[in-house]
């Protein structure tokens, strides 16, 4: 899964929102069992493995 992350947006971009946060992140992930993760500036990429 490709996600752009919104941490990486300033605060007044009205964009900020379209983005995964760490909070949601950790959700995403928690219930894999093998998680890689690649940061791609704005974007993030997720491998989950069941």
């Amino acid at each position: 899964m490709v996600t752009e992350l919104a941490d990486h947006r300033e605060e007044t971009d009205p964009l900020k929102t379209s983005g995964i946060t760490a909070p949601e992140v950790e959700v995403l992930t928690s219930r894999w069992s093998a998680v890689k993760c690649v940061d791609l500036d704005r974007l993030a990429c997720f491998a989950l493995c069941p």
